[in-house]
């Protein structure tokens, strides 16, 4: 189900209902840090609670794709 390389990425594929977003999930909080995209905000919502619960409010954030394009390279907001 999963395919890693020699390097940072794992992509995660199969059919749907077959636990990819869960064990990606749970693969990305057993590193030092990691980052996940979601199609969608509902999806990113349930992911960011539940890494809130599981490694804190300090270790996780939400950045959806109208916030993040707001950003300059700097990270100060435009």
């Amino acid at each position: 189900m999963a395919v890693k390389r020699a390097g940072r990425v794992t992509a995660v594929l199969g059919p749907t209902n077959t636990g990819k977003t869960h064990y990606a999930f749970e693969e990305m909080l057993s590193h030092e840090n990691g980052v996940m995209g979601f199609p969608l905000r509902l999806l990113a919502r349930e992911n960011y609670d539940r890494a809130v619960l599981k490694a804190g409010k300090n270790a996780a954030a939400l950045v959806t794709y109208e916030a993040w394009r707001q950003l300059d390279f700097d990270g100060a907001s435009n």
